[in-house]
């Protein structure tokens, strides 16, 4: 029966990627793997599962925004890819790695609580007035709670060291009045 090979055709496809993630060595190709599997079998607990075991064995704040983004590409599941956005700002400890976080924050994953705790982390991280500025702008296009743009212009304003900064302090202040 047609429909029977078919399901051993699946199942032998299964058990043949379920070999090839054995073999894997490095968790940052695990993604694709589990793509694969969604593709040729559209089998999104295969999928979880392997996308799954490759948050455990990814720590780098970079690559666990990938892999939430990978997650919500290819299973639409924002609980999943939340949970990996979660552990990348952890691992965070780097202006420019929770630029990226709040990146995806302004792209359209609508998490407030994340999109709060990326801004306050922020501030923790940022050190000169550019980076601070920038953390205001984001914190404002995030709609995130204002006294935490208000304490990032703040702290702009402490790090400010030349006319210049002061300057692009002003004007970020006029941008988000």
């Amino acid at each position: 029966d047609a429909m029977a090979d078919n399901l051993a055709d699946k199942s032998q496809a299964a058990q043949a990627y379920e070999k090839a993630e054995a073999k894997i060595t490095d968790p940052n190709d695990l993604p694709a793997l589990a793509r694969a599997v969604m593709q040729a079998l559209g089998d999104k607990k295969l999928a979880a599962g392997i996308f799954a075991r490759a948050e455990d064995r990814i720590g780098q704040p970079n690559d666990l925004l990938r892999l939430g983004n990978e997650i919500r590409e290819t299973l639409s599941d924002e609980a999943q890819a939340g949970a990996v956005y979660r552990k990348a700002l952890d691992a965070a400890s780097e202006y420019p790695q929770l630029q990226r976080l709040l990146d995806v924050l302004a792209g359209g994953f609508d998490d407030p609580e994340l999109a709060q705790a990326a801004i306050a982390k922020s501030l923790e991280v940022c050190d000169d007035s550019a980076a601070l500025l920038d953390a205001a702008e984001r914190s404002g296009k995030l709609g995130a709670d204002g006294l935490m743009t208000v304490k990032a212009l703040d702290l702009a304003e402490d790090a400010v060291k030349s006319l210049d900064e002061m300057r692009k302090l002003n004007e970020t202040v006029s941008r988000l009045a």
